[in-house]
């Protein structure tokens, strides 16, 4: 699996969120969020579950953060 960073930004976004006032919540500058979202820099454990507790998710629901990374079968 991996960090599905589209979806981090589209749930920053859906809450009315600029990266700024994301990094604020986290206690980061606004170019170190954006180098993690945009995936810049590989985002951590630790951040990930950050920023997911900024989002307002609990942490076992930090899963929609992940997608599949196994190739399919043909």
């Amino acid at each position: 699996m991996s960090v599905n960073l589209k979806r981090i930004k589209g749930e920053r976004t859906a809450q009315g969120l600029t990266q700024r006032e994301m990094a604020t919540r986290l206690g980061w500058t606004r170019g170190m969020y954006a180098k993690r979202e945009t995936g810049f820099v590989q985002l951590g454990a630790d951040d990930l579950a950050k920023i997911a507790e900024a989002l307002g998710y609990d942490p076992d629901k930090i899963g929609i953060f992940f997608k599949p990374s196994v190739p399919k079968r043909d």
